[in-house]
């Protein structure tokens, strides 16, 4: 745990890799250098962080492992997962799910 307070993808080897699983969740796994933000955005030091990304662009599983993330490493932490429609907040916690049952 330790060494997730500086690197976030330390915290995703340990606790969201399972059996069968080919690799555990990585954020900015797949971008191009530049193009690599979910550790950014989840290592900000301003409270509230706003994405405007196109589609496909990791937005809904990285902000979501961001919340579990920040949920096991800072004290008092909240997360509001919402969406124009329920089902949009649904596929987070479908995915989020996916990655962490067992």
């Amino acid at each position: 745990m330790q060494a997730s307070v500086s690197d976030p993808n330390a915290w995703a080897r340990y606790w969201l890799h399972k059996e069968g699983m080919d690799r555990p969740f990585q954020f900015d796994y797949g971008f191009t250098d530049e193009g690599k933000w979910q550790v950014d955005a989840i290592m900000a030091a301003q409270p509230m962080i706003i994405a405007v990304c196109g589609i496909s662009t990791g937005k809904t599983l990285g902000m979501g492992m961001g919340a579990l993330f920040h949920a096991s490493t800072t004290p008092d932490f909240r997360f509001f997962n919402i969406g124009k429609e329920l089902e949009q907040a649904k596929i987070m916690y479908d995915l989020i799910i996916e990655y962490t049952e067992g």
